[in-house]
């Protein structure tokens, strides 16, 4: 069972286009302890054997922009058509269909005010699927860029993952990189992440990595690489290494159709404004308190604390703290 998780179960795909209005009658809770799982009713056609459906990809998209939007502090998980998990895994169901409410006793919710989008679902194209897909990054603090990027290599993926967590002395050069999550942190957050939301993979390699290539370098069972836009341009060096080795150029697919997911002020299906990044995440810790302190206060003496980072790091907001 999924520790203190929800369900939201949506009754067919008209709802994916007012999911905003949905989410937004979902109560919110004072402490997140578990994830918000949202499991779409995909048509039978939108993910075969061969082939993944354009409008598959859309729709995890257009869910976790909306989410950011809307419940931004929940830990919310798009559900792939391969997931097996169940409503008896989880502590609370919603659902915007009354049958489905009355059968897992869960809360009714009905989208009043319907989201005006009309150009959701486009035309179908038809991306190849593959027996083993790869990725990279940092993946520090799962947000909902790295939940698309990781959905969409899963579903290109027919038997296989492998994903490289960046290491040691990848991380010199991030923002605020202090702040980056231990190692091990980070790999089973992308472990719990991919059990949680597919169930059709037989061998999921979560692997850190110190170069930026990675296994897709190397590993002669690769077939395709999941990469975002901004990354795009070291395909070809990684496919001549790869050359000079004797083994096959990997395809690739660019996440999201290229474009950057963004978060903050909604203004319209998609449209959000101020950038979702991992570095955007670590620089709103700045003045907030991330451990406990390790001596305990006495009222018999004076607790002295000492602060020191560059200008704007947060020293008069931690200053603040009582």
């Amino acid at each position: 069972k999924l520790r203190m998780a929800r369900l939201l179960l949506l009754k067919d795909l008209t709802p994916i286009k007012s999911i905003s209005t949905i989410l937004s009658k979902i109560p919110a809770r004072k402490n997140v302890t578990g994830p918000l799982l949202i499991k779409p009713n995909y048509s039978s056609d939108h993910l075969t054997d061969a082939v993944v459906d354009s409008n598959l990809f859309k729709i995890l998209s257009h869910v976790y922009a909306a989410s950011e939007s809307i419940i931004p502090l929940e830990d919310t998980r798009v559900l792939l058509p391969s997931s097996k998990t169940t409503a008896t895994q989880t502590d609370e169901i919603f659902t915007d269909c009354k049958s489905l409410a009355d059968e897992h006793n869960a809360v009714f919710i009905t989208a009043d005010n319907i989201d005006v989008i009309d150009d959701l679902w486009g035309a179908r194209i038809e991306n190849k699927r593959y027996n083993s897909t790869c990725l990279g990054g940092t993946f520090d603090r799962l947000h909902v860029a790295h939940k698309i990027l990781i959905s969409e290599a899963l579903l290109l993926a027919r038997k296989r993952i492998v994903i490289g967590i960046a290491s040691g002395p990848l991380l010199e050069k991030k923002l605020l990189k202090e702040l980056i999550e231990p190692i091990d942190k980070r790999v089973d957050a992308v472990k719990h992440f991919i059990d949680s939301v597919q169930g059709h993979l037989d061998e999921i390699d979560v692997v850190g990595i110190t170069d930026p290539v990675g296994p897709a370098g190397t590993d002669p069972e690769l077939e395709c690489i999941v990469v975002s836009e901004e990354v795009r341009a070291a395909i070809p060096s990684i496919n001549a290494g790869r050359t000079k080795l004797g083994l096959d150029e990997l395809s690739f697919h660019v996440h999201n159709d290229g474009k950057m997911l963004e978060s903050g002020h909604k203004d319209s299906a998609d449209q959000i404004t101020g950038d979702v990044s991992s570095s955007a995440g670590r620089a709103k810790l700045l003045g907030t308190l991330l451990t406990p302190p390790v001596k305990e206060y006495s009222s018999d003496a004076p607790y002295i604390i000492g602060l020191t980072g560059p200008i704007a790091s947060g020293k008069t907001s931690v200053a603040k703290v009582e």
